[in-house]
């Protein structure tokens, strides 16, 4: 994502599910090429999951943190960008949303609407707990180009 790719300070990310190898990539790229700084807080009964690429995110210096909701999930689908610029939509960070999907997204840089999602997002950040790769039992065998 283009968006991500010009990050210069920060992305912070507030997902429900995360397995998109296109986006990591680009979240990969930002960590090496610029020294961004990653966080992101997941929904914690996905980011169990095997297919969830949380553990390998925290291998390129993501701060993955989960949030575990009494009685529902966490539904998000926010990337914010610089505290800057804010994506959100029904596209969830998925491989079949990337290439099977219908989605919608909506990127935008009205200072007053990306303060609400900065806002938001830092409510579920205190919320979270850190992720913790070996309690879940899931190996580390993937690897983003």
């Amino acid at each position: 994502m283009r968006t991500i790719g010009a990050a210069t300070t920060s992305v912070k990310v507030a997902a429900f599910v995360f397995t998109s190898t296109y986006i990591g990539k680009a979240i990969k790229n930002a960590i090496y090429f610029k020294h961004v700084k990653v966080q992101m807080v997941l929904e914690a009964k996905i980011a169990k999951k095997k297919y969830s690429i949380d553990e390998l995110l925290t291998v390129y210096g993501v701060d993955v943190r989960e949030i575990d909701i009494p009685r529902g999930v966490m539904h998000n689908k926010i990337v914010i960008v610089d505290d800057k610029k804010v994506i959100t939509g029904s596209y969830n960070f998925t491989n079949d949303a990337e290439n099977k999907n219908y989605e919608n997204v909506i990127i935008s840089d009205i200072p007053e609407f990306v303060a609400d999602y900065v806002k938001e997002f830092d409510k579920l950040w205190a919320m979270s707990t850190v992720n913790n790769a070996s309690a879940t039992g899931k190996t580390i065998n993937a690897n983003i180009y």
